[in-house]
């Protein structure tokens, strides 16, 4: 495994980058952010892939921390396989779960390791601990699709488990050191999504929402953080968690979202500013 640590700048005019590790999974390259906080180019040291002793900032706590990110990836490379490993869908969906690919995203992680989950439970059904490649065919996809209807799970949301399972097939069949892998959904058809008509909230109910009476401090800061996502034209949540006082400049909203990682900026207005003091804690954050 190659891994290499470099400031990333969204410009060569901008004076400040963000700390971001590439490595390789197989033959697939990976850049992911360590999520630290932006650091001036003239305090970092690209051939030692570290920061210099710097003025106002806490070098040797941020360098362990990267020390502390490059000692996981090592950790999650995966040893030589065996024979058997090789040959089971089971072991390579586990490592998957685990491995440097899902290491920071963590709501698709989750969402992988319920679908986990389910196969594992239908697999004990069938009195089994394992499934081989060789093993994945027609039978097996329409038999947990049945199973996974016969535990109370939505035809969307059982197709969505079975679009995930083909994802992680693919991956398989992309990954040195694994053979023999099948694609079942060669000859699958997947259930058509029922078109559901999307209701929009009104402004009435937004007028509502805004002038209920809330004692509950829990349920008042959930309602400001709902609020100012939805004036802030939908913000994610992942990306309302990662907001600061310094995404808030020259009268605007400015922020790189966690998903796509495209910058986002937007100009407060009054509405925003209502919800700020639920949104981000000032005391800490100045």
């Amino acid at each position: 495994m190659t891994i290499t640590f470099y400031l990333h700048r969204k410009s060569t005019k901008n004076k400040r980058g963000y700390i971001y590790c590439k490595y390789t999974v197989g033959k697939k390259s990976i850049n992911r952010s360590l999520h630290l906080p932006s650091v001036p180019k003239s305090a970092w040291n690209q051939k030692t892939q570290r920061l210099k002793a710097y003025p106002g900032i806490d070098h040797e706590q941020i360098n362990a921390k990267i020390q502390a990110f490059h000692d996981k990836l090592i950790r999650k490379e995966p040893a030589q396989l065996s024979q058997e490993n090789r040959q089971s869908f089971i072991h390579f969906f586990n490592q998957y779960l685990n491995g440097p690919e899902l290491e920071l995203r963590h709501g698709t992680r989750q969402k992988y390791r319920a679908v986990y989950q389910k196969l594992i439970s239908y697999l004990k059904e069938h009195r089994k601990e394992d499934l081989k490649f060789e093993e994945l065919d027609l039978r097996i996809i329409t038999g947990l699709e049945a199973y996974l209807r016969a535990n109370k799970i939505s035809s969307e949301t059982a197709t969505h488990y079975l679009k995930i399972i083909r994802l992680v097939i693919r991956k398989a069949q992309k990954t040195d050191g694994y053979y023999e892998v099948y694609d079942p959904f060669i000859n699958y058809n997947f259930t058509r999504k029922n078109k559901k008509r999307k209701v929009a909230l009104t402004a009435q109910m937004i007028d509502q929402l805004r002038s209920t009476h809330i004692e509950d401090p829990t349920l008042e800061k959930a309602r400001a953080k709902f609020l100012f996502q939805l004036f802030a034209n939908g913000m994610r949540p992942s990306d309302l968690a990662m907001l600061r006082l310094g995404n808030l400049k020259g009268g605007r909203i400015t922020y790189i979202m966690h998903k796509t990682k495209n910058e986002i900026s937007l100009p407060i207005n009054a509405n925003h500013i209502s919800q700020l003091q639920y949104v981000i804690d000032f005391k800490f954050r100045l």
